[in-house]
């Protein structure tokens, strides 16, 4: 993925919705993105703070353009983007987070969750308050809308271009009602590949 013009391998985890990427040299990463070079970096005064089973990590709630390079237009769409603005945090403080010798290969996560598994920013309290390192002050937190959580990277997708929310619809399963029926909420798949209906 591209973020700006920087290109991060970011670890793609299906059990959080939370997106973050390294924003300065830390423990066992080699790059970055860097916040002093986008023009479009919008940050909040929020921190998100998520901790896993191993390792956790920190920083300032923001928003940018993230581009995919191989993105192709959807048939009948006629405003074809391959840009897309996510909201994510930009790590400054990680620990057991990256591995080791940069093992790992990548420089940020990108959850692919329900949002309800997002954990919420917060504001940071004065007395564990650390200024952030650079972008001019992250643009002196050049604020944009406060929100409760930040949209997943799936969910600005659906929303943004329009796609079907089929990640949600395929979670909930399907059943089978005879042996050429089968229902997904509502929806009727048959078992041919000419009769397929979303009435």
């Amino acid at each position: 993925m591209i973020l700006l013009n920087f290109q991060l391998n970011l670890l793609l985890d299906t059990g959080s919705s939370d997106t973050a990427v390294a924003s300065k040299s830390l423990q066992h990463v080699n790059r970055w993105f860097d916040p002093s070079a986008s023009s479009t970096l919008l940050c909040s005064d929020l921190m998100q703070t998520v901790q896993y089973h191993v390792g956790s990590w920190r920083g300032y709630l923001c928003s940018d353009l993230l581009s995919f390079p191989n993105a192709r237009g959807v048939a009948n769409q006629t405003n074809v983007q391959t840009d897309l603005k996510i909201d994510f945090a930009i790590i400054d403080e990680a620990h057991d987070f990256f591995l080791p010798n940069n093992a790992s290969g990548w420089e940020g996560i990108v959850g692919l969750g329900f949002p309800a598994l997002s954990v919420p920013p917060t504001k940071p309290s004065a007395s564990n308050f650390k200024p952030p390192t650079s972008r001019f002050s992250y643009l002196a937190l050049n604020l944009f809308p406060t929100m409760s959580k930040p949209l997943g990277l799936f969910d600005n997708l659906v929303q943004q271009w329009g796609l079907p929310d089929v990640f949600s619809l395929l979670l909930c399963g399907l059943t089978k009602q005879n042996k050429h029926r089968y229902t997904l909420d509502g929806f009727r798949l048959r078992n041919s590949d000419d009769d397929l209906d979303f009435g």
